[in-house]
């Protein structure tokens, strides 16, 4: 597992600006989002999705971006 210190994530509660720095300079298609913190999972982020909505000339927003992904609990393993 990844420490939580090296994850590469998208928070919400962060600026639009900020995020996007985080991209550019982690380069992975795919990124967790949380809002507040690790704590808060939200779902995941495809950058595929922004830069299609980019280049297709519509405002590039985070949060319609977000998917949502099936959890599973530590208990029911």
């Amino acid at each position: 597992m990844t420490p939580r210190i090296k994850i590469a994530y998208l928070d919400m509660a962060d600026s639009f600006a900020e995020n996007t720095k985080k991209i550019v300079q982690s380069s992975h298609r795919y990124y967790p989002v949380f809002e507040g913190g690790l704590d808060n999972f939200q779902g995941i982020i495809d950058t595929k999705d922004a830069l299609v909505r980019q280049i297709q000339g519509e405002k590039l927003d985070f949060k319609p971006l977000i998917k949502q992904v099936p959890c599973v609990s530590e208990n029911i393993l």
